[in-house]
């Protein structure tokens, strides 16, 4: 009989997260090609757009972090290419995680929450 205290090895939602650092510009762009992604935004100094190249082995339901903030100076981050959801205000001095889910075509926005 199997012992059933031996683990199993979780694969995809539970999977390794690639963690993708931005430099932070008028125009910032990032390719996806993981399940489980965090792009991290370099504080931002002035206003910019992020876009993102999705590989084909990207599946519905991956998820997508992307965690910003900006400098002493209120700044927006636009939502481009391969992503949908509203502009952000980035706030003065504020950090921000904005959730996605990818819907087969493009991430979309689930969340933004403020983290300090």
């Amino acid at each position: 009989m199997a012992d059933k205290h031996v683990s199993q090895k979780v694969q995809y939602p539970w999977g390794e997260v690639s963690k993708i650092p931005v430099t932070a510009g008028a125009t910032m762009s990032a390719t996806v090609w993981n399940n489980k992604t965090q792009i991290d935004i370099s504080e931002m100094a002035a206003a910019g757009t992020l876009n993102l190249a999705i590989d084909p082995a990207v599946r519905v339901g991956a998820q997508l972090r992307v965690k910003v903030s900006a400098d002493g100076t209120n700044r927006t981050l636009t939502l481009g290419t391969g992503l949908e959801g509203n502009a952000l205000t980035v706030s003065a001095g504020k950090k921000f995680n904005l959730l996605f889910e990818f819907d087969g075509e493009k991430f979309s926005q689930v969340s933004t929450q403020q983290l300090n």
